[in-house]
């Protein structure tokens, strides 16, 4: 997880949203990074993710520097964008995995955005959700 430079809300509106999940779409397939499950709020975004290619700090830094890049264009300002280097947790075994999904899933309920997970779009709740009929 990382968030904006003293909280700032670094992905206000659809757009940046919607710009940093292809960055981050983007930056998985290019480190080979296998990503479980995501939440991207206005001031922040959690990911669970299989390092698979054992490049993780490579993939943060080119995911937070290709949105950090966009959102100066956008916004302007100088200085980080993020608060700090991400923050991660090693995932031990398959509950934890599960706990760490649900954790990430539920943040928008938590912040009172919406009331059921998966209504909130910026997430990869829907895709754990939806029904396939």
């Amino acid at each position: 997880m990382n968030r904006g430079y003293n909280g700032n809300h670094i992905f206000e509106g659809n757009k940046n949203k919607s710009q940093f999940l292809d960055y981050l779409e983007w930056a998985a397939k290019q480190m080979k990074i296998r990503l479980f499950a995501y939440c991207v709020l206005d001031n922040h975004y959690h990911l669970v993710m299989e390092n698979s290619s054992g490049r993780m700090s490579d993939f943060a830094k080119l995911l937070n520097g290709q949105y950090g890049s966009y959102y100066r264009k956008i916004d302007g300002g100088k200085g980080y964008v993020f608060q700090s280097r991400f923050k991660s947790t090693i995932i031990e075994n398959d509950s934890y995995l599960i706990k760490s999904i649900v954790y990430c899933l539920q943040n928008p309920v938590r912040a009172g955005i919406v009331s059921i997970a998966e209504h909130y779009i910026w997430s990869s709740a829907r895709f754990y959700f939806q029904n396939p009929n």
